[in-house]
């Protein structure tokens, strides 16, 4: 029974041969449409699957309204989020912050590196973004030193053509940074590229606007605690940032 329905199937579709190539060309753009959707979600959604965690760290996110424009989402807050949410709001468990520096020079020796993903950071940046350590001891002590720096397996192989360079110092716009961890970061889909970690303790002191608000300077991340509400978190910040601005008379 099947072997006369295909024959006669065959036999129509050697019949009519016209009909036959226009739904094969469209089945073939059908099934090849539908693979290139799948493997283009498959991309967009193995961003940071590599942190357990991820359904708890959240970036802070400025909302601007510029005149004549749309509503703007702006990822890069002020730097002085980080000490006013770690005192006055038990719902974070933790914050740290990254600001890129890319194109930085990197100098070892004699050699000299322009390196695009340079990042100046601190915290528990690695052990929240679970970043493999390949050498290093504690993550939360690695970048919280001023001069420290955290480098990947990649930066190590080009800086010094080894992967065990704990201790070994390198210098960046003149100030010498000590290694205290390799990472590896080849294997992980992340909206970060990060090559180089410098320990943003570096620059607390000359650079006042990372204790400041009312400035666009860098990405701050929280790890809310596992039984907190994101939306109590959100709804203090707004708040604390709209008495702020009363307080200073300041408007952006």
């Amino acid at each position: 029974m099947i072997y006369i329905l295909f024959k006669t199937a065959f036999r129509f579709l050697v019949k009519n041969k016209f009909f036959t190539i226009i739904n094969i060309i469209g089945l073939s753009f059908g099934i090849t449409a539908f693979f290139l959707i799948i493997l283009f979600l498959q991309n967009e959604t193995g961003y940071e699957s590599h942190i357990p965690e991820a359904d708890r760290i959240y970036r802070l996110v400025g909302i601007q309204e510029p005149a004549g424009l749309d509503k703007q989402h702006v990822a890069y807050t002020s730097g002085g989020w980080s000490e006013i949410i770690k005192t006055n709001f038990p719902e974070a468990e933790d914050v740290f912050r990254l600001m890129g520096r890319p194109g930085m020079i990197v100098r070892v020796d004699d050699k000299v590196f322009r390196e695009p993903y340079i990042f100046r950071t601190g915290g528990n940046i690695i052990k929240w973004f679970n970043y493999d350590i390949l050498y290093g001891t504690d993550p939360a002590n690695m970048l919280s030193e001023p001069n420290q720096a955290v480098i990947s397996k990649e930066a190590a192989m080009k800086f010094f053509d080894s992967l065990n360079v704990v201790g070994n110092t390198f210098i960046v716009a003149d100030k010498t940074y000590k290694i205290t961890g390799v990472v590896d970061t080849e294997n992980i889909k992340t909206h970060n590229d990060i090559n180089v970690f410098l320990s943003l303790a570096t620059y607390e002191n000359e650079l006042p606007f990372l204790n400041a608000l009312g400035n666009n300077s860098l990405s701050t991340y929280i790890v809310l605690k596992e039984d907190a509400s994101q939306a109590s978190l959100e709804n203090k910040i707004n708040e604390h940032y709209t008495n702020w601005l009363e307080e200073t008379d300041f408007s952006m």
